[in-house]
């Protein structure tokens, strides 16, 4: 509806900027009718932010050293509900994101109320949706501007993802903003950039092509340029707390690769091969891939310059798509930014490259293609893991009042049976909660061809620990 109502508006309206503002009003109508029948709290991220606002700024205590779970148990809000799992048990309880994240929920938490936690990540969408627009108008007039807004509205994800309060919203908003600015000022784009990277990690993923495509196009002085004033700018928001416990940030914000206990969670990627169960791969290879993938694809932009130029948005969804953590959103907004490459930037220096747009294409999907291949076979002898065989091989369900899973038993056989740790999922292809239900083990006895585990829900999950059947339909080990 949203996408039909931008190319009706530019085609039909007199002036066709508010022709845009009527878009606009429909996307927060929309955003709001959905958060009144979702409510807030549809991420661990939005969470873990939420929460670390309040005690940087209510308690003057440093999230960075504070345990940000145990506020939730203050709250009454269920930890396994928004909380990622640990592979030892239990949940994740400290702050893993860099600290504008946290500092952009200052606002709504202090100065409006609790429950406006969800505008900062849906108001920056919106700025982001006007930049597109201005972005497209400025170069082609109001119809491209309302066509590729358009573009963006059609991905129904985004616009849900923005009104639950992904905080990736952030992030995207300053990296649009860096790659608009580029055409510009450098020094501008790179402090733009700088504050993409103080909200999240994600965007380090670009910081390749980018640097390649200014030494190519502008040469080293402005790539130099660029990054000097992305590290001030990253430094400007998280230096008071890197210098408050230099270990403490240094460890957290690096977690979600090196932390060893955090829990694997997909939605695709090959990653679901191994938490599965199919064929265990350690979580380093994963890691080693990407960065060596990372590593191939940028030689390969750099070598095909004239080529590839426009392409380099691309190369990160790729690489994030070997994540042992692979959700969502952390795809789906990659798309977004490539709706300015077409407006906006120049061509690669020489002149216009040759050969159609599918020969292009074609040339970008070899090259990742053989990037992966290499950095797959590189990668695999360090890492490979040995599949240990444990096998379940029955799951007893236990009821206790009202019919709820009280209690599972359940025989693992193999070499690696003991010493496991269990969740389940409901039907379906994503489940609620997304990280699943954790149990514990209340008994377990070893036996000479594996181990028999009598397990419980983990406290605190959703629904007093209330586990109805349907959410024991599939159990993984680890």
């Amino acid at each position: 509806m949203a996408a039909s109502a931008a190319v009706i508006a530019a085609w039909t309206a007199k002036k066709q900027q508010a022709g845009f503002a009527s878009l606009m009003a429909l996307v927060v109508l929309f955003s709001w009718l959905h958060l009144s029948q979702t409510g807030q709290f549809q991420t661990d991220e939005i969470f873990l932010d939420y929460y670390a606002s309040h005690l940087a700024l209510r308690g003057g205590i440093d999230p960075y050293t504070a345990n940000i779970a145990q506020s939730l148990v203050v709250q009454h809000v269920p930890l396994a509900d928004l909380t990622p799992p640990l592979l030892s048990g239990g949940f994740f309880s400290g702050m893993d994101y860099p600290a504008l994240s946290f500092l952009v929920m200052l606002p709504p938490f202090d100065i409006v109320h609790a429950d406006a936690g969800v505008v900062p990540p849906l108001t920056f969408f919106l700025v982001s949706l006007v930049l597109v627009y201005m972005v497209a108008w400025k170069r082609e007039g109001a119809w491209a501007g309302a066509l590729a807004v358009a573009m963006i509205l059609m991905d129904f994800g985004l616009v849900s993802l923005a009104s639950n309060g992904d905080m990736d919203t952030v992030w995207v908003f300053f990296l649009l903003l860096s790659e608009i600015l580029m055409a510009r000022s450098t020094l501008a784009s790179g402090v733009s950039y700088g504050l993409s990277v103080a909200a999240k990690q994600i965007p380090l993923l670009v910081a390749p092509f980018m640097l390649v495509y200014l030494v190519r196009q502008r040469g080293w002085r402005s790539a130099a340029i660029f990054a000097l004033s992305s590290v001030l700018s990253f430094m400007a928001i998280d230096l008071p707390y890197i210098a408050a416990s230099p270990a403490s940030f240094l460890s957290e914000v690096a977690r979600p690769e090196t932390g060893g206990a955090l829990i694997w969670i997909g939605q695709g990627g090959p990653s679901l091969i191994s938490f599965t169960g199919i064929y265990l791969l350690s979580k380093g290879y994963f890691t080693m891939l990407m960065a060596v993938l990372e590593a191939l694809l940028a030689i390969l932009y750099a070598v095909d310059f004239r080529r590839l130029a426009l392409s380099f948005p691309v190369f990160p969804i790729l690489v994030m798509f070997f994540n042992y953590r692979l959700l969502f959103n952390y795809l789906a907004f990659w798309p977004m930014l490539l709706v300015p490459v077409i407006f906006l930037w120049e061509r690669p220096g020489g002149g216009a490259s040759k050969g159609g747009t599918r020969q292009r294409v074609l040339r970008v999907a070899r090259y990742a293609a053989v990037a992966v291949a290499v950095a797959a076979v590189c990668t695999f002898p360090a890492f490979h893991v040995h599949d240990s065989g444990a096998r379940i091989v029955s799951v007893e369900l236990l009821h206790g009042p009202g019919g709820n899973v009280s209690e599972m038993v359940v025989t693992v056989e193999g070499p690696g049976s003991q010493g496991l740790h269990f969740r389940s999922f409901g039907p379906g292809f994503i489940s609620y909660p997304p990280n699943g239900i954790l149990w514990r083990d209340a008994y377990e006895r070893n036996t000479t061809s594996g181990s028999v585990y009598v397990l419980e829900p983990w406290p605190g999950q959703g629904g007093d620990c209330c586990v109805q059947r349907e959410g024991c339909e599939r159990l993984q080990h680890q």
